[in-house]
């Protein structure tokens, strides 16, 4: 296992992985120490502007305080609903609890999911990596090697019933160990990727729902 130097009493200690961010109570002072890894180190820079991606594939951003705000309001209605029944003893009780449960939901801080898809072209590596309210909670790396018979594959298809469904749109680059899926913005940035590395872009189209895909489509990402 990879050994590590304590920041606190400079002693030197064996983790379980440069790979991943982790923290360690060192086992010679005690210290809780956070290890972070050079991945995590890197998308903290991007993510500070420290560092200019090569390619950008993906940044998006979301909040649920929408969401929150949608359940509070009927929890709200519903417990105005429970105090007008005030004839039944209980639902004055229940009305209450629905008002503060409500409000509570109304008002709780949200959180602000933040994704990001980039192209470190040094290392040759495609990485995506999820902050929430700022903190970094996921990343993830794909080696990519670029030859002259890679091709980036784009299709879509909607997912889901009716108008509570969403189109999943699907980006992957070929590789002779296998397809890789990329987390991209869509065909447009996905041809501006393809033209980027100097490699074949091929569109498979928009396709009704994930069972209409045509039979042949598990050979569209073949090397």
């Amino acid at each position: 296992m990879p050994d590590v130097r304590c920041t606190n009493c400079k002693e030197v200690f064996e983790i379980d992985s440069l790979e991943i961010s982790a923290n360690y109570d060192c086992p010679h002072c005690g210290k809780n120490i956070k290890f972070t890894s050079e991945l995590d180190r890197w998308v903290k820079k991007v993510y500070q502007n420290q560092i200019e991606p090569d390619f950008l594939l993906l940044k998006s951003r979301s909040s649920d305080a929408l969401v929150g705000i949608v359940i509070g309001m009927g929890i709200v209605l519903f417990g105005l609903v429970m105090l007008y029944a005030w004839m039944f003893i209980f639902t004055i009780p229940a009305g209450l609890f629905c008002l503060w449960w409500g409000f509570s939901c109304m008002f709780t801080e949200s959180t602000i999911r933040e994704v990001f898809s980039v192209y470190d072209k040094e290392k040759s590596r495609n990485i995506v990596f999820v902050y929430e309210n700022g903190e970094l909670v996921e990343s993830s790396q794909h080696e990519i090697i670029v030859e002259e018979r890679c091709r980036i594959v784009c299709y879509s298809f909607w997912e889901g019933g009716g108008d509570t469904g969403s189109t999943v749109w699907m980006t992957y680059i070929t590789q002779k160990t296998g397809a890789i899926r990329l987390v991209c913005d869509g065909f447009s940035k996905a041809k501006q990727f393809a033209d980027y590395l100097g490699i074949t872009y091929d569109s498979k189209g928009s396709h009704g729902k994930l069972n209409s895909l045509p039979d042949d489509s598990h050979t569209w990402t073949e090397w």
